[in-house]
């Protein structure tokens, strides 16, 4: 009869201890949300090249404005960054007592090209932005040059660009220009002239990758004034007189 009585005391004494617990929980978190000290009042923001800190700061301002810790809405402060069409996505998180730190995950463009009178940066997923002075000084990547404006021709293009950079990106950063013509395109780099094949241009660029990397040095491709993948089983070149 006392193990019964014992048992039965037990529980009960756990029962309380949970519900003071939760009790002072509840209640420590009313006050937390309602005490200055909580408030945010430091920004730690990472992963940011292009966009300020002051530019991030100020589209989310009104946000965080006396919010603290366990009031603000991150998913809006989120949405009101990746909005910027330079901002691919965010990561927002909370730190104890009162700092809100950003991670920013930036667009990694590809290539430029004029489109209507205006300059198109198209990023790794081939998402295009409309490019400023600032932009297109900030981010060093190869002009695609095209008379007439055709979004398949453009798309295999940056594709190419891609592949280039994953094989080979000493070879992709060398890359001034990417010239679309007809039938054919030319890569630029620096006074050397690449010519592929635009319907066969994966192939000729496998050549031309495996031609530079038999030279050892990506630099050596300087010394041609002109490269011809197009043509099946060789490469013709015409050396640049010294």
């Amino acid at each position: 009869m006392n193990k019964v009585i014992n048992k039965n005391l037990y529980k009960i004494i756990n029962l309380i201890t949970i519900i003071i617990f939760v009790a002072l929980s509840f209640y420590s978190f009313k006050y937390a949300k309602k005490t200055d000290e909580y408030t945010i009042n430091k920004i730690i923001i990472t992963g940011n090249e292009f966009r300020k800190n002051e530019f991030i700061n100020k589209i989310i301002q009104n946000d965080i404005n006396n919010k603290n810790i366990f009031n603000i809405d991150i998913s809006s402060v989120n949405n009101k960054i990746i909005k910027d069409d330079y901002i691919e996505s965010a990561k927002i998180f909370t730190i104890f007592p009162s700092t809100l730190s950003i991670i920013i995950n930036e667009i990694n463009p590809i290539a430029l090209f004029q489109k209507n009178g205006k300059y198109t940066l198209i990023d790794k997923n081939n998402d295009q932005i409309t490019a400023n002075l600032k932009s297109i000084n900030h981010y060093s990547v190869p002009i695609i040059s095209i008379n007439e404006s055709n979004n398949n021709d453009i798309n295999k293009t940056v594709n190419t660009l891609k592949y280039i950079a994953r094989k080979n990106n000493e070879l992709y950063n060398s890359i001034g220009e990417i010239i679309i013509e007809k039938e054919f395109s030319y890569i630029i780099i620096n006074n050397t002239k690449i010519k592929l094949n635009k319907n066969n241009i994966e192939k000729d660029v496998f050549k031309l990758i495996q031609f530079i990397n038999d030279t050892k040095d990506s630099n050596d491709i300087n010394k041609y004034k002109y490269v011809n993948v197009t043509v099946p089983n060789q490469i013709i070149v015409k050396e640049r007189k010294m």
